[in-house]
């Protein structure tokens, strides 16, 4: 047995659990779970409502992704491949389990297998668009505005010479992420449409994005008034989007540990204790992301049977 291998493979997937505990033990437990008592029982049926639209937001995002693609699906199994993909991204690392869609989409519509792994590209894009955007906002409220100029500089460089040389750089980018994709899976990534990924169509659903995202930073501000923790909302939704961005590193399940981290740094500018900036995290995360697992569970179930029976 190679344990060197094992600690690659599976280690580094739990060093954010790891990290999570090492924060724990440095901080007020007791403190934590008064906090997240705090919340009645309409106030977390409200927020799982919330996550309920998150996911049928995001899910009618993806049949307009599917529908540029010119994919028939009907909607009630749209939402449900869309729900199963977010519960398997929950309980893996780096939310790898979302591109499970893929295999639902071959299974369900005859998509082939390049054709759903450029969709589910294309998905995460529009999230990482919204993320990195509001990962700015906290940024800003972070450091002054002087201290964003080089980066935002560079960005702007980064995008004329995109418009510039385009196809062939976005092209190179592409083919370099769906070769790890084509090697884990055996999926031919051959001939890449790039003109799919350049579609000015494409901006629908990147604008339809914003709902689920708005819907998800109301759901963080609203537990944070709930705790009683008095922090400026645009650095809370920053704070929110960079530990969200880092959850995607796979070395955690659903962020645990990492989100936890950049809560208690990037929290204490607010004046927020590290026991304080956790329970305001671990809170998030039993009712957001443990709220969307369920309800993804449920989905999943609803089609896995169908699928063992194919």
């Amino acid at each position: 047995m190679n344990y060197k291998n094992i600690l690659k493979n599976w280690g580094l997937k739990f060093f954010g659990v790891g990290l999570l505990i090492l924060i724990l033990a440095k901080t007020n437990t007791g403190e934590i779970f008064n906090t997240v008592k705090q919340f009645n029982a309409f106030q977390i049926l409200w927020i799982e409502i919330l996550s309920l639209l998150i996911i049928l937001s995001k899910s009618i995002r993806f049949k307009n992704i599917l529908s540029l693609y010119n994919i028939p699906i009907n909607l009630c199994q749209n939402i449900l491949i869309y729900g199963s993909g977010m519960y398997l991204s929950t309980i893996t690392p780096g939310r790898l389990g979302d591109f499970s869609k893929i295999f639902y989409l071959k299974h369900y519509t005859g998509c082939d297998y390049k054709k759903g792994l450029y969709i589910n590209i294309l998905d995460r894009l529009f999230d990482l668009t919204i993320l990195f955007l509001t990962s700015l906002i906290g940024l800003f409220w972070l450091t002054s505005p002087q201290k964003l100029l080089i980066p935002l500089t560079i960005l702007i460089v980064l995008i004329i010479f995109i418009i510039l040389f385009g196809k062939q750089t976005v092209k190179i980018i592409l083919t370099k992420i769906l070769n790890v994709f084509k090697n884990r899976f055996n999926i031919s990534t051959n001939e890449i449409e790039i003109y799919k990924f350049l579609n000015i169509k494409l901006v629908v659903p990147l604008l339809i994005t914003i709902i689920p995202y708005a819907l998800i930073y109301y759901q963080m501000i609203y537990i944070s008034k709930i705790t009683g923790f008095v922090i400026n909302p645009f650095l809370l939704i920053g704070t929110l989007a960079i530990g969200n961005v880092i959850s995607l590193i796979p070395v955690s399940i659903s962020g645990l540990g990492t989100r936890e981290a950049v809560f208690v740094t990037l929290l204490s500018k607010a004046g927020l204790s590290a026991t304080q900036a956790i329970s305001l995290s671990l809170s998030f995360f039993l009712l957001n992301n443990f709220g969307i697992m369920v309800i993804g569970f449920i989905m999943f179930l609803i089609l896995k049977p169908k699928t063992s029976n194919a």
